[in-house]
């Protein structure tokens, strides 16, 4: 006996991330710096809606990572409001 068809389903999948991250040094400032970007190599066949940009500070190995832009629909970005001396 089969069972009835069921509703159908949406499979949600984070795209491959970014390749390519380059700093834009012309737009570098004491206090900014801008990032290009390239789509990674695998979207699963979806469009990339937008971008979240996260920044880390501290060292590495005790860095806080924390979202620092969300629903970024250009492929860069100048993050702002940096703190000279701090490591990011």
């Amino acid at each position: 006996m089969s069972s009835s068809i069921s509703s159908p389903l949406t499979l949600v999948t984070n795209p491959d991330a970014p390749v390519s991250l380059v700093e834009n040094t012309s737009l570098r400032s004491f206090t900014s710096l801008s990032f290009v970007w390239a789509d990674g190599m695998n979207n699963y066949g979806s469009s990339i809606i937008d971008y979240t940009i996260w920044i880390a500070s501290g060292v590495s190995s005790n860095a806080t990572f924390t979202v620092y832009a969300q629903h970024i629909l250009q492929k860069s970005y100048t993050v702002t409001n940096l703190v000279p001396g701090n490591m990011y």
